[in-house]
């Protein structure tokens, strides 16, 4: 398990949503993901994901997807 409590990934491309999915799901016993598109835009959306999911979605290319541990989830 990281020492980190929270990890933000900058999740632009395919690549990188499938790499933060994998993270996601070897910590989902532990952390919640958060997936966040277009932040500031008109069309922002900030939403909890579930690995399996975030490893499927088409996110918008301008997107961060936060892995946060449960106890930091307010």
């Amino acid at each position: 398990m990281p020492a980190w409590d929270k990890i933000a990934v900058l999740a632009g491309t395919r690549d990188a949503l499938r790499w933060a999915a994998n993270l996601a799901a070897a910590l989902r016993n532990s952390h919640e993901t958060v997936l966040c598109e277009n932040l500031t835009l008109d069309d922002e959306r900030v939403r909890p994901i579930a690995p399996e999911e975030l490893a499927q979605t088409d996110a918008a290319s301008l997107s961060i997807v936060l892995i946060i541990r449960r106890s930091e989830v307010a």
